[in-house]
């Protein structure tokens, strides 16, 4: 099964996008600690899984915003400011998802 999600298409501009929601999390004013490398390749393949069970044998921008709250968060590390401010770090990431265009 590994090898079929890992065969399911992702177009570049997804990619990009990918990688854009880790770097707006790198310079979120909000966070300590953004999204590393590591999680960046998570929510990549997170996201040809939820595809693959879905059925589709390609990504789409659903796919990366379902699984980019639960793939990302807990990756997350909030300032003590916002922490005190009671920001959550999954409130965060959806600020970030806002942000970012798809097609980046």
């Amino acid at each position: 099964m590994q090898s079929a999600v890992r065969a399911i298409k992702v177009e570049r501009s997804l990619g990009r996008y990918i990688v854009g929601l880790a770097d707006a999390s790198r310079k979120h004013p909000s966070l300590k600690t953004g999204c590393s490398p590591r999680g960046t390749l998570a929510l990549f393949r997170i996201t040809q899984a939820r595809a693959y069970l879905e059925g589709r044998d390609y990504v789409v921008p659903e796919d990366i915003k379902a699984q980019a709250i639960p793939t990302l968060a807990h990756r997350l590390a909030l300032d003590t400011k916002a922490r005190y401010a009671g920001l959550q770090k999954e409130d965060v990431v959806r600020q970030i998802l806002d942000q970012v265009p798809i097609g980046v």
